[in-house]
């Protein structure tokens, strides 16, 4: 397809105001690294690359989308895309206050004085915030957000207007893996489709962009790569063996590479210009700014010259670490974007005199002074006032209650998984669902969304690459952006390969900055069919999970959890991981009557699925459920009286219903699929062990945990079933769950009195 650039030409007007952005951004980080002392943690600044945001930002302005767009800065770029905000597109309060509070760790500011530097963002003005160390990540979350503004905020737009997402990041962190999964997972999601194909969706899923573009899906992003020459202390050569970034676009589907100055503000505009015309037909483009990061990396590890920071001399340095030849410093001050390179090309133009451009940058440092004072007189956070919030959650949803009297109907596991996804799919335009290889009539490899792909087609349900950090950071990106996203991992094991996502960037986020990620992660664990499929399919990630402390997980037990939880995990705007009992799928131990209308089943509260009076067991997840019940029954023949906890939410645990059922009991045992050994088991036991109630309750010297035996799951029939905490039994009703470990130690409780 041909697309005919837009590009506006830069008055000399605009030039000017490149010069403004720049000596403005400069003066901000000027002023940092005189007042370095007062600011706690690294400073990181990027002196030299000012020309990256000021022709990046002034192109989304000249395009009539800068404040639609979402943006997301690095390290290097956050001072200039705060600068910018403020002067092209200016509103109360100044992006650059907010950006100075945070890194004077005040209260007003918009991390509240928790989260300092650079990690800052807006997303009120659609500035994706810098949530981990990993600037890929921060990116490739931008690009689940590009996502969704094409899905829901382009149909009825002229191609003009489009918002699209500029993602910038280093040469360095453009090595991660994430960044070669972010350009694949763009590459299918800008998949032109043939006539023919479009033919066979027959228009029933075609929005008027698919119909214009041919494309399903659409992410309309632009890469910027800052090329800095080295890294803190490594050269491109030991990076990424000194190859032309660039190239690598070609190895993407409808993705251009370019090489551009970065250190030149017009070229950054004009070839960022081409690019916002090619993202609003869903072409990406890959732009490699070369430029030299004058400052180094860490403000810490530059040795200047006596008097050079009186002076404001910020070049006349005497040693930068890791660097062995200053004269390769001093070769690439003189193209300097704010004393050098630019100055001179306004100067050559006539555009402005050196005596202004001088002034100019004279009173961005004086205003950008008389800034940090003012901050640095605000309140900074308090010990007590950060008391009164630590929540690492936003609130629950409050539940629903089926209708008095609601029609019902019997259901399996995984058709009420099904049901209710459909549910949610209908009632909310936000909701998408996709994972690996779960948009066929089959329902997936675990048909768990039979009959749901044909309903609402490719694009609310898709097949995502097999990339798991990328469907998480997609995913992520979708919720930031108001989205609904679902996604499945094909075997929950597979969530490793996404960790650091949940780790880094979405678990803390609600302490440090209040960010809403409203996603659910469904996750099948445990027992695949029969067994035997080994530790990459059947292991349970639970123990990994809640440590996080920031990630909700629910195990639903039967068909009536599932849908109320999954329910629950909507309507929360936290994230949630869902834990599917594999093999839960059509047995009957699973089946439930499930009301028609809608409920809800609260996060955050266990559940008493069986009153006992002798022993309390704690659980979770279909088969231990189901095989704590039916052991309870058996056990009572005996005359032992088992009351089974089950917990529904692993997390938090609902401790309050715990000890309200031990002191009933006196007697307390752990029960679940995981691991026995640093297990969730353990976890659970060491916090109930440190509750006085709980301890003055129980009467037994040490809470038994029932689990997985040994390290890790194996793939031989016997020795899986010997590990496991259950068995089943066949009856003339089917496949029954039970626990002779359970039971043994229940019996052994027994004696403690």
């Amino acid at each position: 397809m041909s697309i005919t650039s837009s590009i506006q030409a830069l008055t000399d007007a605009d030039r000017l105001t490149l010069f403004a952005l720049m000596a403005q951004t400069r003066a901000f980080q000027e002023t940092l690294l005189l007042n370095r002392r007062k600011i706690p943690g690294p400073l990181l600044v990027a002196m030299g690359q000012e020309a990256v945001s000021a022709g990046s930002f002034l192109a989304l302005h000249k395009a009539g989308i800068l404040e639609s767009s979402i943006k997301a800065p690095d390290h290097r770029i956050m001072f200039g895309a705060a600068i910018a905000m403020d002067v092209l597109s200016p509103k109360e309060p100044l992006l650059s206050r907010d950006l100075m509070r945070n890194f004077l760790v005040r209260a007003a500011g918009g991390n509240r004085g928790r989260d300092g530097n650079q990690h800052w963002g807006a997303l009120s003005r659609r500035i994706m915030p810098f949530m981990c160390s990993d600037m890929s990540v921060n990116a490739m979350i931008a690009v689940g957000y590009a996502e969704e503004l094409r899905r829901r905020e382009w149909s009825g737009l002229p191609e003009g207007e489009r918002p699209v997402g500029v993602v910038f990041f280093g040469d360095g962190a453009a090595q991660q893996g994430i960044v070669h999964e972010g350009m694949n997972w763009v590459a299918a999601s800008n998949f032109r489709r043939t006539p023919h194909e479009l033919m066979l969706l027959r228009g029933k899923w075609l929005d008027e962009v698919t119909r214009e573009l041919s494309v399903v899906r659409g992410a309309p992003v632009i890469f910027i790569i800052n090329n800095n020459s080295r890294a803190c202390f490594t050269d491109p050569g030991d990076s990424y063996g000194a190859s032309d970034l660039a190239r690598r676009a070609q190895g993407y589907a409808h993705m251009i590479g370019v090489d551009v100055d970065g250190t030149d503000p017009e070229a950054m505009y004009r070839e960022t210009a081409e690019a916002i015309v090619r993202a609003q037909h869903l072409e990406s483009t890959l732009i490699v700014a070369h430029n030299y990061r004058l400052s180094g990396h860490n403000a810490d590890q530059t040795i200047y010259k006596e008097g050079a920071l009186e002076r404001r001399d910020f070049f006349d340095v005497e040693r930068i670490f890791g660097l062995s030849d200053v004269a390769e410093f001093h070769e690439a001050v003189t193209r300097d974007p704010v004393t050098g390179l630019w100055s001179s090309t306004l100067r050559e133009r006539k555009v402005a005199s050196r005596e202004k451009l001088d002034d100019i940058l004279a009173s961005e440092r004086a205003q950008m002074d008389a800034l940090f004072a003012d901050v640095l007189s605000e309140p900074k956070i308090t010990v007590s006032k950060d008391a009164e919030d630590r929540s690492v959650f936003p609130s629950f949803p409050p539940a629903h209650e089926p209708e008095e009297g609601a029609p019902t109907e019997r259901m399996g596991y995984n058709k009420a998984f099904a049901w209710i996804l459909g549910k949610l799919l209908r009632e909310d335009a936000r909701t998408v669902y996709f994972g690996e290889d779960i948009a066929n009539s089959e329902g997936g490899v675990l048909a768990l969304t039979k009959g749901v792909f044909s309903e609402f087609g490719p694009a609310r349900v898709f097949n995502a690459a097999i990339s798991e950090e990328m469907i998480v950071a997609s995913a992520a990106g979708r919720a930031l952006a108001g989205g609904k996203p679902l996604f499945e991992f094909q075997f929950g094991s597979f969530w490793w390969d996404a960790a650091r996502i949940f780790a880094h960037a979405i678990a803390p986020n609600w302490f440090l900055k209040k960010m809403e990620y409203g996603l659910i992660a469904i996750a099948p664990c445990g027992v695949v069919h029969g067994g035997g499929s080994g530790h990459f399919h059947e292991d349970w990630p639970e123990r990994f999970l809640a440590p996080m402390r920031g990630i909700v997980v629910v195990a639903p037990a039967d068909a009536y959890e599932v849908v109320g939880l999954m329910r629950a995990a909507h309507e929360f705007k936290g994230p949630v991981v869902v834990l599917l009992q594999s093999a839960a799928a059509s047995l009957p131990d699973f089946f439930s009557l499930v009301p028609e209308t809608s409920y809800s089943i609260p996060l955050g509260e266990a559940h008493v699925a069986h009153e006992g009076a002798d022993v309390t067991v704690v659980t979770y997840g279909a088969a231990c459920v189901a095989a704590a019940k039916n052991e309870a029954g058996v056990l009572a023949k005996e005359g032992i009286s088992l009351e089974v906890v089950n917990l529904r939410t692993v997390y938090p645990w609902d401790t309050k219903t715990i000890i309200a059922s031990v002191q009933k009991t006196g007697r307390c045992v752990i029960f679940h699929e995981d691991y026995v050994g640093d297990g969730i088991g353990e976890q659970l036991a060491g916090a109930l062990s440190g509750d006085v109630k709980f301890l003055s309750y129980v009467k037994t010297p040490h809470i038994p945990v029932v689990g997985a035996s040994t390290p890790f799951s194996v793939t031989d029939l016997d020795l899986a079933w010997e590990r496991f905490p259950y068995e089943r039994e066949k009856t003339e009703h089917g496949v029954r769950h039970r626990s002779s470990k359970l039971a043994a130690a229940v019996r052994g409780l027994i004696h403690f009195s």
